[in-house]
């Protein structure tokens, strides 16, 4: 679930191309080293932040939907939120450089963050 709210993509195989066909496609070490490279970065912090996570969740000692929906779901709006910076200055900065941005209505629409809808 921390995975899928960075956003990160699988690099042991996904779904095929062909939408008529329900298999799994392995992929080839090019395709899994492009992506590792993309992400490298990201990979650093995201395994960072799962070591503190696990840490905490060891000591806390909640069952793991109440940590899911609690401390959590809480952290990952506070990571995400970090690593999409785009407040009221980065929008003057981008304005001052022709670029209009628009603020989207569900800017944390990653389905794995609705497990804390609870705790909202």
């Amino acid at each position: 679930m921390t995975a899928d709210a960075f956003d990160l993509r699988h690099t042991c195989c996904r779904k095929s191309d062909d939408i008529s066909v329900d298999d799994i496609v392995h992929l080839d070490k090019a395709e899994v080293d492009e992506i590792r490279d993309e992400e490298r970065l990201l990979l650093r912090d995201f395994e960072i932040l799962v070591a503190e996570v696990i840490a905490e969740f060891d000591e806390i000692g909640l069952s793991i939907m109440d940590f899911l929906q609690g401390p959590w779901y809480k952290r990952m709006l506070e990571t995400l939120s970090r690593l999409d910076p785009y407040d009221e200055e980065y929008a003057k900065r981008a304005q001052s450089m022709g670029l209009r941005l628009e603020i989207s209505e569900n800017v944390l629409d990653r389905v794995s963050l609705l497990v804390g809808s609870r705790a909202e």
